[in-house]
C-alpha cells in the first residue's frame, strides 16, 4: 500500500474519530470543519476518493459519506492512533475484574469480555455523569485540534436543551498553538452556541467574546456562587488544565 501523506493521514484519522463517536457516515464538509477549515471540501473529497481506492474507506451507499474499512481501522490503530498509557488506578480496576483466584485458560475470553463490559471509565475520558444539578460529558484528560472540533461538532448535534461548553487549552501544540486555538473559537462562533466558557492562557490570546477564566482554580471560585443548573455541559481540555477539578462544583 502506498505511503499516506500528512493530509491523508489527518483525514483518515478524522473519519475514524467522527464515525466511532457518531456511527454516521462522514462527509467532506464535516472533515473540513474538524480540520479547522485548512483544506477545502473539494480537496478533502479528492483525498477521500484516494483513500477509498486504497481500501481504507468504504461508502455504504451512493449518496452517503464515507466510513472506515477494516483496513482503515487497522492502519489507524497501527500507525495513526496515539494511545495514552493506563493509569495505575485503571490497571488495578481492570485486573480486579478478571478471575484471578481461578486462572482457568478456558475462561480467559469469558473473563475478558466481562471485564470490558463491566468497566466504567473514571479517568475523565469521554465519561457521562449525572449530578444533582447538571448532566456532564467529561473529556478532560486529553485534547488536540481534531478531537476538540469533533467533540464540539457532536455536541452541537446532540438533542439537548440548555447546552454549555467549558473548554480548556490544548497543550503541547508548539508554534501552531495560537492558530489552532483561534480555529476552535471560530468554529464555536459558527456553531452559535448560547453559552461557552473558556479556560487557560492559550484561549486568552484568541479573539472572542466568551467568558474566560485564567485557570481552573479561578473558575471553581466563581462556580461556588454561580453554579449552573439544568444544563447539559461538555467539559473538554488537556489534562494539564485540570478541568476535572471543577466537576464537584457542577
Amino acid at each position: 500500500m502506498a505511503e499516506l501523506d500528512a493530509r491523508k493521514r489527518r483525514i483518515l484519522s478524522a473519519v475514524v474519530d467522527s464515525y466511532t463517536r457518531t456511527g454516521e457516515p462522514v462527509g467532506s464538509k464535516l472533515i473540513s470543519e474538524m480540520l479547522g477549515g485548512q483544506f477545502s471540501s473539494a480537496t478533502i473529497r479528492n483525498d477521500m476518493a484516494v483513500l477509498f481506492d486504497m481500501g481504507l474507506l468504504e461508502q455504504p451507499h451512493t449518496s452517503a459519506g464515507r466510513i472506515p474499512s477494516h483496513l482503515g481501522y487497522r492502519v489507524y490503530l497501527n500507525q495513526l492512533m496515539q494511545p495514552e498509557p493506563l493509569t495505575t488506578r485503571e490497571k488495578r480496576e481492570i485486573e480486579a475484574l478478571f478471575n484471578r483466584r481461578n486462572p482457568d485458560p478456558n475462561r480467559l475470553l469469558e473473563d475478558a469480555a466481562k471485564a470490558l463490559a463491566g468497566y466504567t471509565p473514571q479517568n475523565n475520558r469521554s465519561q457521562l455523569k449525572q449530578t444533582a444539578h447538571n448532566t456532564l460529558i467529561i473529556d478532560a484528560y486529553n485534547a488536540n485540534p481534531t478531537s476538540m472540533i469533533a467533540s464540539i461538532g457532536n455536541f452541537k448535534k446532540m438533542n439537548a436543551s440548555q447546552k454549555l461548553l467549558i473548554l480548556g487549552d490544548m497543550r503541547e501544540l508548539g508554534k501552531e498553538s495560537a492558530e489552532e486555538h483561534q480555529k476552535v473559537v471560530d468554529y464555536l462562533e459558527a456553531c452559535a452556541f448560547d453559552e461557552v466558557w473558556l479556560v487557560g492562557s492559550e484561549f486568552a490570546q484568541t479573539r472572542h467574546t466568551y467568558p474566560h477564566f485564567p485557570d481552573a482554580a479561578t473558575l471553581i471560585a466563581w462556580l461556588q456562587t454561580n453554579r449552573p443548573t439544568g444544563k447539559t455541559i461538555l467539559i473538554k481540555g488537556s489534562n494539564g488544565i485540570k478541568l476535572s477539578s471543577i466537576i464537584d462544583y457542577l
